[in-house]
C-alpha cells in the first residue's frame, strides 16, 4: 500500500523556540495532562532535561481535520 505524502502548513502568532529530538523520545500523552481540544492533535510529549514539557503535534490528524474545499 501506497501512502500519500501531505504537506501541512501551520500560522502561529509566535514561536518561542524550536526543538530537535528522536521520534522514539515522545512519550504517549495523558489525557489529564492536556486539554480535551487539543488532545486529538497531539501524537504525545517530550520532556526536556531541565524538566519542561514539549508536545509533538500529529501531523495526519491535523490535516484529517481540516476543511476541505471544493475549487
Amino acid at each position: 500500500e501506497r501512502q500519500q505524502k501531505i504537506h501541512l502548513g501551520l500560522v502561529v502568532a509566535r514561536v518561542d523556540d524550536l526543538e530537535n529530538l528522536e521520534p522514539k523520545a515522545i512519550q504517549a500523552a495523558v489525557d489529564s495532562q492536556t486539554n480535551s481540544h487539543l488532545s486529538s492533535f497531539l501524537q504525545g510529549y517530550w520532556l526536556k532535561p531541565e524538566g519542561e514539557m514539549v508536545l509533538a503535534l500529529d501531523g495526519k490528524a491535523i490535516a484529517a481535520a481540516m476543511p476541505t474545499s471544493n475549487l
